[in-house]
């Protein structure tokens, strides 16, 4: 029977011819210029969470993990999306399927708090892209995204997370729990002005299996 040897180096020479046409490293040592931006304003990392499959680029998981592990994770572009948006939008569609120890990479080098021009939070790309871009969130992942972002940070069309949790919930599959709901509702603004713009019970009534429990958490922290 023979031996199946699971590659632990990152090929660097590959993942260098991989990213030179679109850099132009100044030198082959790939580990300099990390932090090279090309032309669109891209660093290596974020470059490859967004055209690896596009590009052809063909990176693989050990490659992904060293631009993981050496990269800057608080860089953000000129649209203001850091590596940790541009992995969720793209991990199904640009065939990265990182990780669990990937994500953690990422979630705990991040600002979770960091916004788009959008307002958008990566929380709130977790509840909207979880099924759609394969993200398989866990409720330890979702647990420590909740426990360290800032819940009342609204998009500039006035959407909290909770109301992301209440609109893509139940389409996205997202693993939460009751101790998760109740945080997220706890510590989101409820007054009447907030109610009157997001419109909340609107979208818990259009919710199907949620649709009790939320109800009663609505009631319960309405203000």
């Amino acid at each position: 029977m023979n031996n199946i040897k699971i590659r632990s180096i990152p090929n660097l020479e590959k993942l260098y011819n991989s990213l030179n046409p679109y850099f132009n490293f100044p030198t082959k040592n790939l580990s300099k210029h990390l932090n090279l931006l090309n032309h669109q304003g891209f660093n290596p990392l974020c470059f490859s969470l967004l055209y690896n499959k596009r590009a052809e680029l063909n990176i693989q998981k050990i490659e992904f993990n060293y631009l993981i592990e050496h990269s800057d994770l608080k860089f953000a572009d000129q649209e203001s999306w850091t590596p940790l948006i541009f992995a969720l939008t793209y991990n199904g569609s640009e065939e990265l399927f990182l990780d669990n120890k990937q994500w953690d990479k990422l979630f705990k080098k991040s600002d979770l708090n960091h916004t788009t021009q959008e307002g958008m939070t990566p929380l709130m790309f977790c509840f909207m892209l979880n099924l759609e871009q394969s993200l398989g969130l866990s409720q330890e992942h979702l647990k420590f995204l909740i426990d360290n972002t800032d819940l009342t940070k609204n998009t500039h069309e006035n959407w909290n997370t909770l109301m992301f949790a209440i609109r893509y919930t139940e389409d996205q599959n997202i693993p939460m729990t009751l101790e998760l709901w109740e945080k997220l509702f706890e510590q989101s603004n409820l007054d009447e002005t907030t109610i009157h713009q997001q419109n909340i019970p609107y979208f818990i009534g259009k919710t199907k299996k949620n649709k009790k429990l939320l109800t009663q958490l609505y009631e319960k922290f309405h203000k």
